[in-house]
């Protein structure tokens, strides 16, 4: 029996759709892909918070990839169709197989070559194993000539299908088209806001990129540590503690920007350590502290003070034999004066919440800690020869 027909754009488009519908090799190729689609998103994302990650990959492998995947094959099918594939088309179905010729070749595939038939309302379509097919119009021919046809596949092919037409089909289509527009769009409206909506930490990140000389706030913290950090002339101490604050202060959110809290907290630690080395000599230098408060009395007393020994932390002082005492208020200001420059600010020590039993007396202070929270000290000698001893922690 010999079929001939004219090949037209709309025949190319309908063996498209109904491949991806029932051509086994098809669906199965798809769903590997999407197995390998959604693992691969999901450990891409890992390095966000788990819920993050979780819709990120049912976002892009659900919603976005099926509706990319449907719009690459309606503008291939649709619009970018090569022109040597239309026109005159003769099938010869034979005893032994289909006979396909068209104006540049002619092909014979046995019957076994197909593992499936589907009849729609104005097609047969044939699948292989490959998943490749082929189309043939009802178009323009007699009832009794698509029984006969009907009957020879049904003979030489196992699996017949009756394709169920569905209106839904037809415009889907169109509609992955609107919603990829819409996503793209929302897309770009959400790249403009990036910095203002998504980073919580924007007001953060802009006071402590400004301790430093020649950031922007687009670089990223692993870019300006890669390129090298220069601390602003003006940058006091009380200026990296402000922002250090500012920081600690900031409200959690995810995980995702808790960690960028992290990455920010280093830049200040990176500032600190430029500011003391800007500001004190590297030797060590003899320093003389003095205080007074209600309940404590410190008597003048000379330290030598290396630099790296002194930074921003808390500290504790402990009195001999005793444990660490609480006073209605000890405030202890340690300064470094250097022959023609200012006193240098380098430590604060402050004790609150009232211990009414401790009477006023002279500080003394031990060489070995007594408190409980041991964890490092330095221990020094004042002017009478008498042990001294800073914990820090």
């Amino acid at each position: 029996m010999e079929i001939q027909f004219q090949l037209e754009k709309k025949d190319l488009w309908e063996l498209s759709k109904n491949a991806r519908i029932y051509s086994k090799r098809f669906k199965t190729t798809r769903f590997w892909l999407y197995i390998i689609l959604i693992a691969g998103i999901f450990i891409l994302s890992l390095g966000n918070s788990f819920h993050y990650a979780l819709f990120q990959t049912l976002l892009i492998s659900a919603i976005i990839f099926p509706i990319l995947e449907q719009v690459m094959y309606y503008v291939r099918d649709k619009w970018f169709i090569n022109q040597n594939f239309l026109g005159e088309r003769t099938v010869i179905l034979k005893e032994d197989g289909i006979e396909l010729i068209s104006a540049s070749k002619q092909q014979l595939f046995r019957w076994n070559h197909y593992e499936s038939m589907v009849e729609a309302d104005d097609y047969f379509f044939l699948f292989d194993k490959e998943g490749k097919g082929i189309q043939i119009p009802k178009r323009a021919l007699e009832e009794d000539v698509v029984d006969k046809i009907r009957h020879t596949l049904k003979e030489h092919i196992p699996m017949f299908m009756q394709h169920q037409p569905s209106s839904i089909r037809e415009v889907v289509p169109a509609l992955q088209i609107i919603v990829l527009i819409f996503l793209v769009i929302l897309m770009l409206i959400n790249q403009m806001d990036w910095n203002k909506e998504k980073d919580p930490l924007s007001s953060e990140r802009e006071a402590i990129y400004g301790l430093f000389v020649g950031v922007s706030t687009e670089d990223t913290v692993e870019k300006i540590k890669e390129v090298g950090l220069e601390l602003q002339k003006d940058i006091t101490l009380e200026d990296i503690v402000q922002v250090s604050e500012q920081l600690r202060n900031a409200p959690m959110s995810n995980e995702f920007f808790d960690f960028d809290k992290y990455a920010l907290a280093t830049l200040i630690d990176q500032a600190e350590i430029l500011y003391y080395d800007r500001e004190l000599p590297k030797e060590q230098t003899t320093g003389v502290f003095s205080g007074e408060s209600e309940h404590w009395k410190i008597v003048d007393y000379t330290v030598k003070a290396s630099p790296a020994l002194f930074r921003t932390y808390a500290g504790r002082m402990y009195m001999k034999g005793q444990d660490m005492y609480e006073a209605a208020l000890f405030k202890a200001e340690f300064y470094i004066r250097f022959v023609g420059k200012d006193d240098l600010f380098i430590h604060n020590n402050i004790i609150a919440d009232a211990n009414e039993g401790v009477k006023p007396r002279d500080l003394e202070i031990s060489e070995e800690s007594t408190g409980e929270f041991y964890r490092e000290y330095e221990s020094y000698r004042n002017m009478q020869g008498e042990p001294v001893s800073i914990q820090r922690y």
